[in-house]
């Protein structure tokens, strides 16, 4: 048995400042800036042979965190990084219930190390990840605010994307390795609509609609860990000789589909509220849907496939007359549907699998002066 440690400092500063000018009485620009500094020291020890004494049944007999952090560190880091973003934005009243606008935005995300690397070349940082998004659309309150309709299409890239991946390591007492890469490029593309409509007094419908076609543009990094081999080459990337001998050599993997970005998304509720001497009444359900994707991070390992069916949800409540006193019976996945939350492969040993809630309900009870 093994156990391995880590400990990182961070320090993150940032400034930031917007200003609306108003062009005229119906047009309104937003300029905002943000300038953003971030500092991280990191360090390891990647693995400490126990021998016999962790039981994995037993968690007693796992080393104290103490016990751990004494151990010499082996695998050091220091990360500097800072940047400054842009955000410029433009709405326009087309009448006093209707508004579009178009907005730009720059992303920033500061770079990061290896949370289990075991050789020096793995343990980062990785370089910064950056994004730059457009958004278009309109916001409207109709038919005397009975009917509210907004609608918003977004183009967004993103670069230097990083995540952790695991693979088998020889170079590491537990055989194997998490290493967080650069993968590339990736670029989404989507659809919101959303229709809040009140028909009648106390009746509340709302249904919310996403479109999303999210793809890698480039994705160049190694899945599969250290290769043994005498002329290493790579079509698209780095090779990265290890202290064994081996290489870590980078692969093209843009036909994988990007983690959780299913294609559809829909949200539907209805609420009904009514008033009485006694109080106020409600009671209301919904529904979420997603289409199918893979909620394993990069792998697109067939266990971690989920979506395609409808979650339901469903309360009802009373309110006191002076709003002192609320209760509230309450029901989530109320048709107890079993799914896969999320995947975590682990190097060839085993598969860490999370599954979805089961159906819960309760009562709640609440008092506030």
């Amino acid at each position: 048995s093994s156990a391995d440690y880590s400990h990182q400092e961070g320090d993150s500063n940032a400034i930031f400042g917007q200003i609306i000018y108003a062009i005229n009485d119906d047009l309104n620009l937003t300029l905002g800036v943000r300038y953003t500094d971030e500092q991280k020291d990191y360090e390891r020890n990647p693995g400490t042979l126990w021998g016999t004494r962790i039981n994995s049944k037993d968690p007693g007999t796992r080393p104290p965190l103490r016990e751990m952090a004494a151990l010499p560190k082996t695998l050091f880091g220091d990360l500097n990084s800072s940047r400054t973003t842009t955000k410029f934005g433009l709405d326009y009243h087309i009448n006093d219930n209707t508004m579009a606008f178009v907005t730009f935005a720059e992303g920033f995300k500061a770079g990061e190390f290896g949370a289990r690397a075991s050789s020096a070349q793995t343990v980062g940082p990785t370089a910064d990840e950056t994004s730059e998004s457009w958004e278009i659309g309109v916001k409207s309150d109709l038919m005397n605010g009975r009917l509210r309709v907004n609608a918003t299409a977004f183009h967004t890239s993103y670069d230097q994307l990083a995540f952790e991946v695991f693979f088998p390591s020889p170079n590491n007492p537990t055989g194997q390795e998490t290493a967080s890469q650069n993968i590339g490029e990736a670029t989404t593309i989507g659809l919101e609509l959303e229709v809040t409509a009140v028909p009648i007094d106390g009746l509340t419908l709302h249904g919310a609609l996403g479109l999303l076609d999210a793809e890698y543009d480039e994705f160049c990094a190694d899945l599969n860990g250290p290769s043994a081999t005498d002329n290493p080459s790579s079509s698209c990337g780095l090779i990265v000789p290890l202290p064994d001998g081996t290489f870590l050599i980078d692969e093209d993997h843009t036909d994988l589909e990007l983690s959780r970005a299913p294609e559809r998304q829909i949200y539907l509720s209805a609420q009904y509220e009514w008033a009485t001497d006694i109080g106020g009444f409600f009671v209301r359900g919904s529904g979420s849907y997603e289409s199918d994707y893979f909620s394993d991070g990069v792998f697109n390992h067939p266990k971690a496939e989920t979506g395609d069916f409808w979650l339901l949800d469903a309360s009802a409540g009373w309110t006191s007359k002076d709003d002192h006193w609320r209760l509230q019976a309450w029901c989530k996945n109320c048709s107890d549907k079993e799914y896969t939350a999320g995947l975590t492969p682990t190097a060839q040993f085993f598969n860490q699998h999370f599954w979805g809630l089961p159906r819960t309900y309760g009562l709640t009870v609440s008092f506030q002066k």
